[in-house]
């Protein structure tokens, strides 16, 4: 082969590779251009289903290792695993044992994330083995930084210190300075994780110096986030605001929104720890911003979340009212946006099926013409007549066909609907029910941390209210009607699940209960919940004191000439001071759930203390 012969067989492979590398870089960076990791698959798919017809296998590849990591970010690991199966079987017909080996490593990952530990373990060792055989010493530096994660992540740490070990002995052997970033922020996740902060941010600074390198930008803001993290748990709130926000810096100026959102929640959170108001007002704000910028940029992030760090806040703090007013806001937004979503979706589904529909009986229609004209044209004047009284009679019966039709398919849509947003909104009603349970259970965390018996007394009234409005829930959860509750059932739950705090008492209390089944709108049975149980837990902390018979009565009926109800709780305890009830938070609740429901109420000291409401209701319209 001549020398020029060898310089144009160079400048064509040259160009190969780097058309190869331009459209990479060009499909990489449009996938990422998405601002939702929705619409980032949808694109990736769409690349993967055209290059594996190709059988492009170097840039097939690459399309399937960046849909395996967005599969992964949502949580669909069974799609995730799907394309990794098939990925190891093609090594495995190629008998390409690295790429084999690579997979191995990818279901391991995918496995350790779907929370199936054992089996992960299994396909950790397969790709060691793999590397073991061909001295490949990248591939078992790469297990054995997986395997410091993977130890971290089950929070075994002796043996998360044993993979150190084992992957330092592989350092000297293996330059890669991606590996060295990776190798140095596991180890700082494992020294921070167990109470070595300090050596924490000496991995965390190595990583760092690796990172200005190859100006890897992100694993810098990793380690930089670590920092911050270490300076939290070395009382160092100054020095940790300060590498927090060097890691949101970093995720800001490379536009990697998703994490730098999570930095900013644990500024927040930092912020938070700090009782002082400045410090507090910070993480207000700071939440605030981080709803903003989901909001603005329209990226995958659980607003959910800051609603609730702002909601427990309010809680622990005995701010209920504020508690309340997150956890509404949120699923205020989130009913609308799923109830908006569903409504969309059946609107063009119903729209697409009625024109296809019109189009089809508008051809019958066009066809019955023609044959018509044709009659008309052979046949006699009286055949005409004949003819025309059949076209109008044929036309009157698809006119009632059609309107049939149109009146069946119809039914059939609107019931369809109906009974999908039926199951909708039970869904909703179940998740606010399980996440006022998690924000009572929290909160009852947290108050087996607390010594204060006053503190704790909060912490139990605030999981208390929860409770009540989590009741309201869990019953239009399990019932067919999703509109109003019944008050006698709910009453009664209630009454049954206050009668928990006086279980195990020497001196039981008697419940009284005469309720009418009446049925009021979710808000309102919340207020009432809120009403009965703020009075029997201030009756059995207070009334019975050396009572030897403790009776709560409960009232409830209609009085149609006024339209209203009529609801009583009384106990025959020892009685109150009336201004010395008014002063407490519970009848501060009482009085704002009154005013809610558009309700007069009295309270009146005979043998112990009464409420008297008289709650505007309109039995017709119920």
């Amino acid at each position: 082969m001549t020398l020029k012969k060898k310089l144009q067989l160079i400048i064509y492979f040259n160009l190969v590779v780097l058309t190869f590398v331009d459209a990479q870089n060009s499909f990489i960076e449009k996938a990422k251009a998405f601002q939702t990791i929705d619409s980032s698959i949808i694109y990736t798919e769409n690349i993967y289903s055209e290059n594996k017809a190709k059988q492009n296998y170097t840039f097939f590849t690459q399309t399937t290792d960046y849909l395996i990591s967005l599969y992964l970010q949502k949580g669909n690991y069974e799609k995730s695993e799907r394309l990794i199966k098939e990925k190891i079987q093609r090594a495995k017909d190629t008998r390409m044992v690295l790429d084999e080996a690579n997979a191995y490593l990818q279901m391991a990952n995918s496995l350790k994330q779907n929370k199936k530990f054992p089996i992960a373990l299994v396909y950790y060792q397969k790709a060691n083995d793999i590397f073991s055989k061909e001295k490949h010493w990248k591939g078992i530096l790469d297990y054995h930084i997986y395997l410091i994660e993977f130890y971290r992540t089950i929070a075994d740490y002796n043996e998360a210190q044993r993979q150190i070990g084992y992957a330092n002995g592989y350092l000297n052997k293996v330059r890669d300075v991606k590996l060295l970033i990776r190798y140095y922020n596991r180890v700082a996740a494992v020294k921070n994780e167990t109470s070595k902060p300090d050596s924490s941010i000496y991995y965390s600074k190595k990583a760092i110096s690796f990172c200005e390198q190859i100006n890897d930008k992100n694993s810098a803001a990793i380690s930089y986030n670590e920092m911050g993290f270490s300076y939290k748990n070395l009382l160092k709130p100054d020095s940790s605001d300060i590498y927090y926000k060097k890691a949101e810096e970093y995720w800001r100026s490379i536009g990697d929104y998703q994490s730098m959102i999570h930095v900013m929640n644990n500024l927040a959170m930092l912020y938070g720890q700090t009782h002082n108001y400045d410090s507090k007002a910070k993480a207000e704000s700071m939440f605030y911003d981080i709803v903003k910028i989901v909001e603005s940029k329209k990226i995958d992030f659980n607003l959910r979340y800051a609603y609730q760090i702002l909601s427990i806040a309010s809680f622990t703090e005995g701010d209920s009212i504020m508690g309340l007013k997150y956890q509404v806001k949120y699923y205020s937004s989130e009913m609308e946006y799923l109830v908006k979503t569903h409504d969309i979706e059946t609107k063009k589904v119903k729209e697409k099926y009625e024109n296809e529909l019109i189009q089809k009986e508008m051809l019958v229609v066009t066809n019955n013409l023609k044959e018509s004209k044709i009659e008309v044209a052979q046949k006699t004047k009286v055949n005409l007549l004949i003819t025309l009284f059949l076209v109008v009679l044929i036309g009157l019966v698809i006119i009632v066909i059609y309107l049939l039709i149109q009146r069946n398919k119809s039914y059939k849509i609107l019931k369809t609907q109906n009974r999908e947003k039926d199951v909708l909104i039970q869904e909703i009603h179940h998740r606010v029910k399980n996440n006022l349970q998690f924000i009572a259970a929290m909160i009852k965390m947290q108050q087996n941390t607390i010594h204060n018996e006053s503190d704790k007394q909060v912490l139990n009234e605030a999981s208390r209210r929860i409770n009540t409005m989590s009741l309201v829930h869990e019953m239009l959860y399990n019932k067919d009607r999703l509109a109003y509750v019944s008050l006698k059932e709910y009453i009664s739950e209630l009454v049954s699940k206050l009668k928990e705090l006086v279980h195990g008492y020497d001196n039981p209390i008697q419940f009284i209960q005469e309720v009418e089944d009446l049925k009021f709108n979710i808000n309102n049975s919340v207020a009432l919940g809120m009403i009965t149980s703020e009075i029997i837990s201030n009756a059995i902390k207070h009334a019975f004191i050396n009572v030897s018979n403790p009776t709560v009565n409960i009232s409830l009926t209609y009085n149609a000439k006024d339209k209203c109800i009529i609801y009583e709780v009384a106990d025959n305890g020892i009685g109150m001071q009336i201004d010395k009830i008014k002063q407490g938070l519970g009848m501060r609740l009482i009085d704002i759930f009154s005013r809610q429901m558009e309700a007069e109420y009295e309270v009146k000291k005979e043998i112990g203390v009464k409420y008297i409401f008289k709650i505007p209701y309109n039995i017709n319209e119920k």
